[in-house]
């Protein structure tokens, strides 16, 4: 038993491998700057810089949060592809590049152009206090223009725009500026052509080694650092943890009523088949998962804990968790808040019962008809010993299915309920920092959800070998 457990568990380390890494890059492909995300928990006020202090301060925390860094371990990019394309900042800069690199090609041509780009802009900047400064603030906003954009015939054309602009305001541009702008422009207008020899399309690999972004998140992510939540700076560990205090709670009693319903409810729908016991169960069953979850949730909020349609229809508290805060101990805070989460929990022990009753009976009412329960009624055996000592045991394996399956199905209802209830969990967290593009926070609750489902199957892959041994002798 201890080797097919050791097997089962070493199997998970792939699949834990394979999420971290399709977690990861999800962050990477998430919308929003988490330089400016950052910059803004902080307090910093881009505006009041100028061009080059906040390309300084920009380039400070951007090192700091080790974007600076290539991707992964390796990449495989066009050849001519910068190596150091990964230390270019920000996002939009770098896709602008990678378009032109696409375009031409000519690397060489691409970094000269963004050079002088750049030198360009902090100069004209400077400039802002002289009698021109408006006609300078109009030149710099030409070139930041040209460069935000990454379709490179439409930039060529603003460019050709700025071009006849600067011949027109000869006379009023520092000839030293003039000659700059029209050395830039030279350069940029006589793009090269596009390469045609094969070995321009040829692919190459480049090695980065551990020195990357993902192997950081990745031991930070083994010693449980998330990182810090964008929206009120605090860690992202924390927030979690805080949340999943009372997603466990309710949803722990949700599974546990679900498993004790649906096994009951299923053993009594098989031993009573095609009486009106069955159909009865049988078709509130069909209804009740049906039902979306969402809306059995507000109907129930509406009726069952308001006096809006009788005092004797306000059975339960209020939604959210009562006066439970922050200051509380974890004792004090269940104590105040579990009855709020009465409701909520029969709601997704219900919605989980319906499923799992039609699992459980089918597998029964097959068992009813074999052998032995036939050779244990002739023995005279009483019913419920042969359901409990007979039925019970050999209906094992579909309720360790309806067991292992539930507990993530009643994780992912929980974003549902605690919408609607509002109920400071991990559902209504991750549903929250979507909703603010706060990242750290969400990736790091898919990750943890991710890791649990692995565990919980992991335990079901014992379960099955401890309840039929042919299992694991198979799997040997």
């Amino acid at each position: 038993m201890t080797s097919f457990v050791l097997k089962k568990a070493l199997l998970i380390i792939p699949s834990l491998i394979a999420l971290s890494v399709i977690v990861f890059f999800l962050s990477k492909a998430a919308p929003g700057d988490r330089v400016q995300m950052f910059m803004t928990i902080r307090g910093s006020q881009l505006e009041r810089l100028s061009y080059a202090q906040q390309k300084q301060v920009y380039a400070e925390v951007y090192r700091e949060l080790g974007l600076d860094k290539a991707v992964f371990y390796f990449n495989i990019t066009p050849r001519y592809f910068p190596d150091t394309l990964h230390k270019v900042f920000p996002t939009e800069k770098k896709a602008v590049m990678k378009a032109w690199l696409k375009a031409t090609q000519n690397r060489e041509w691409v970094n000269q152009v963004f050079v002088k780009q750049e030198a360009l802009v902090t100069q004209l900047e400077q400039l802002e206090n002289t009698s021109e400064a408006p006609l300078y603030q109009k030149m710099a906003t030409y070139l930041k223009t040209i460069h935000a954009n990454p379709d490179l015939p439409e930039a060529t054309y603003i460019a050709k725009t700025l071009k006849d602009h600067v011949a027109k305001q000869s006379t009023s541009l520092l000839p030293k500026t003039q000659e700059q702008l029209n050395d830039y422009l030279d350069i940029f207008l006589n793009s090269p052509k596009k390469a045609t020899s094969l070995t321009a399309f040829l692919p190459k690999f480049t090695w980065h080694g551990t020195n990357n972004q993902y192997h950081q998140w990745m031991v930070k992510t083994l010693r449980f650092d998330f990182g810090i939540s964008m929206t009120d700076g605090q860690p992202a560990g924390k927030k979690i943890k805080d949340a999943f205090i009372w997603t466990f709670s309710y949803v722990l009693i949700a599974y546990l009523l679900s498993l004790f319903l649906s096994i009951s409810l299923g053993l009594y729908t098989a031993y009573y088949q095609n009486k009106w016991q069955d159909k009865l169960i049988s078709t509130g069953s069909f209804i009740l998962y049906a039902v979306p979850l969402f809306w059995l949730g507000t109907m129930a909020i509406v009726f069952l804990t308001t006096d809006t349609y009788g005092g004797w229809l306000h059975i339960f508290p209020d939604i959210g968790v009562g006066s439970a805060f922050g200051t509380m101990n974890l004792f004090e805070k269940l104590i105040e808040g579990l009855p709020h989460l009465i409701l909520p929990a029969l709601l997704l022990s219900i919605h989980g019962t319906a499923s799992a009753i039609r699992l459980v009976r089918n597998t029964a009412v097959v068992e009813l008809k074999a052998d032995y329960i036939l050779t244990a009624r002739s023995k005279g055996i009483s019913e419920n010993r042969m359901v409990f000592r007979h039925l019970l045991p050999n209906t094992l394996l579909p309720i360790t299915t309806a067991l292992i399956s539930g507990f993530p199905g009643a994780l992912a209802g929980s974003v549902v309920i605690e919408v609607i209830f509002n109920i400071p969990g991990m559902g209504r967290l991750l549903f929250d920092s979507i909703r603010q593009l706060d990242w750290s926070v969400v990736f790091a609750i898919v990750m943890l959800l991710g890791v649990l489902t692995f565990i919980i199957y992991l335990i079901g892959d014992i379960l099955y070998a401890w309840i039929n041994p042919k299992i694991k002798y198979q799997s040997s």
